[in-house]
């Protein structure tokens, strides 16, 4: 096979990837230097760093045994020596963009906001488990057979319902989700009302949830019915006073984050739309990528 052949065949696994992130850097590149920032050794190190902490947070893992984490990770999503340098470099220079145009949005944090946070990280959570469908009749009939409305019919098993018919990834466990709060503003409103007014055991009516499409797709609506299976306390919580910096720390990183996300989502349009793709194998991962 000549090199043309693997080139194409490389071109079509991961060009489209590739791509985008060349273009992310040139375009980042260049707002740095209109915006007079630059990209420190010191700033890619700290990337480094924050990376571990965060992975150590998620793992239970030690900062000790965090290389051998982060080599994982890197493996897990095909980061070579030279792509992981560039994604540390370029987080840094988002996060330089992102404190330079949103500083005081990241910064301020309200007395409401942060015992918003406290609740979601030491107040009550519930475990719940969904049924997700699509139309009116899918979840007529999903409910029917979780709270029949005849007394005489028997009620099947949430579980055993929500494996035959949800289509949220959930339904592979009977649809049991990790211990939600009612307070966390990433879940549907509805939802959390919902799991906020059951009791235990108890199953609710349909309600209206939507979820992003995908690919700049528009959003997807569907209709969800959950259980409460456990409410978990928050006894032995510790006061608010003792965790205050952490949580306002918390607050600004997630800030900071979404910041980051939206001028990397700017900067790559842009530079996509600027960008003229000559090679038949790039061009179709491109394309295929952005129709997924």
């Amino acid at each position: 096979m000549d090199a043309r052949a693997y080139h194409a065949m490389l071109a079509e696994a991961a060009g489209a990837v590739v791509l985008e992130e060349m273009v992310l850097d040139h375009e980042l590149g260049q707002a740095l230097r209109e915006a007079g920032l630059s990209v420190s050794r010191g700033m890619i190190e700290q990337e480094r760093r924050q990376m571990a902490e965060a992975l150590s947070g998620v793992t239970g893992v030690p900062r000790s045994e965090m290389d051998g984490v982060i080599e994982r990770v890197r493996a897990s999503r095909g980061l070579g020596p030279v792509r992981f340098e560039r994604l540390l470099e370029r987080n840094a220079g988002l996060r330089a963009l992102a404190r330079s145009t949103d500083g005081r949005l990241i910064s301020e944090v309200t007395g409401e906001q942060l015992e918003q946070a406290y609740a979601i990280r030491y107040g009550e959570r519930v475990r719940a488990r969904l049924i997700l469908v699509r139309t009116e009749a899918d979840a007529a009939r999903a409910l029917q057979r979780v709270r029949p409305a005849v007394a005489t019919v028997a009620p099947e098993p949430f579980a055993d319902v929500a494996m035959d018919v949800s289509i949220d990834p959930t339904a592979s466990r009977g649809g049991l989700l990790d211990p939600v709060s009612p307070q966390d503003p990433s879940y549907p409103v509805s939802f959390r009302r919902a799991i906020a007014e059951l009791d235990i055991g108890q199953v609710s009516t349909p309600f209206t949830v939507s979820w992003p499409g995908g690919a700049g797709r528009a959003p997807q609506q569907g209709l969800a019915i959950v259980q409460v299976v456990e409410r978990i306390g928050s006894a032995g919580s510790p006061g608010l006073s003792g965790v205050r910096a952490d949580l306002e720390r918390e607050i600004r990183l997630v800030r900071e984050r979404a910041a980051m996300d939206r001028i990397a989502r700017e900067l790559t349009t842009q530079g996509l739309r600027r960008t003229t793709v000559f090679d038949d194998a790039l061009e179709w991962s491109r394309s295929t990528r952005l129709a997924e």
